[in-house]
């Protein structure tokens, strides 16, 4: 299995703790979105893709995005309202639009990569940039 298809665990309410196989390299659209009680995922470093509304509404504290990620989905982690840390590597090209909307507690975040293309609506972003914990590297 290289992609967990669209919807996979869509609503799984129960649903507490994901380790997701080593030969996955796509996470789909709404795969694990509402599992309202996922609070423990380990996404492999194969992975290089989190589809639209991934994890919208899980309730992780943090996540460890693999260093193989090249896209990050619009609102991937929408409603993440739990998430409090992010680092971003460097291999992350893209981040889609409202990414990280309504992810009201995120006070960390760190983008190793100073030249991703980030398609944030600004009023999402504002508040990250202009927080203190925020460090985003300048372009070489």
């Amino acid at each position: 299995m290289t992609k967990i298809g669209e919807r996979a665990f869509y609503n799984c309410t129960s649903l507490s703790s994901v380790v997701i196989p080593e030969s996955v390299t796509e996470i789909g659209p709404y795969t694990f979105g509402k599992c309202e009680s996922l609070t423990s995922i380990v996404i492999p470093d194969n992975v290089t893709e989190i589809g639209y509304d991934a994890f919208n509404g899980c309730s992780f504290t943090s996540i460890n995005i693999p260093k193989s990620m090249a896209t990050i989905g619009e609102e991937a982690f929408k409603g993440c309202s739990n998430l409090i840390s992010i680092i971003i590597p460097e291999s992350v090209a893209v981040i889609e639009a409202y990414a990280f909307k309504e992810c009201d507690n995120l006070t960390s975040v760190t983008i190793l990569n100073g030249e991703i293309r980030i398609k944030l609506n600004y009023s999402e972003w504002l508040p990250l940039v202009s927080n203190p914990q925020c460090h985003i590297p300048s372009s070489n």
